[in-house]
């Protein structure tokens, strides 16, 4: 009795990889018989939204190194399909770190750390932006800082 236990653990081990096989299949890197490729580089950021304002899900994708450094929209025209086909990217601005989406009462606000990028659908991640956004934080940090300096006895 005991030998049929190492059997059907082998009869069970083959035919679910085969099966994992036969439903997975490796792309090669650079396939002519892909309809259209999604790459924009390493460390990309995918962030799933209605950039258009169509109705349908679109993807951008935010990119910090190089050589693809940018924020790219790939339109999807296909409407609400589970698997759609992405229009080729169109850049729409510089890239940056640790960009996200979320999503607060249905509409979509994206965010690095620190900072929401408010104008995100009219100019993509603006650096004049972020850098006022740092400088009030610096000035900020550097009020809080004076005030403790020059009034060592009141707690804030």
């Amino acid at each position: 009795m005991p030998q049929k236990y190492p059997i059907i653990l082998l009869a069970s081990y083959l035919l679910f990889s085969a099966s994992a096989q036969a439903e997975l299949q490796r792309l090669q890197y650079n396939n002519p018989g892909l309809v259209v490729d999604l790459g924009v580089g390493l460390w990309a950021w995918p962030l799933p939204m209605d950039f258009d304002g169509d109705g349908d899900y679109d993807l951008v994708v935010v990119c910090p190194d190089k050589p693809f450094n940018g924020t790219y929209f790939f339109e999807n025209k296909q409407g609400d399909e589970k698997m759609p086909v992405f229009e080729p990217p169109v850049r729409i601005s510089k890239g940056d770190h640790n960009v996200q989406v979320s999503y607060v009462d249905g509409l979509p606000r994206v965010l690095s750390p620190g900072i929401e990028h408010t104008e995100f659908f009219e100019k993509g991640i603006d650096y004049n932006y972020l850098k006022k956004q740092y400088l009030i934080k610096i000035r900020t940090h550097h009020k809080v800082l004076e005030n403790l300096l020059n009034h060592p006895d009141k707690q804030i």
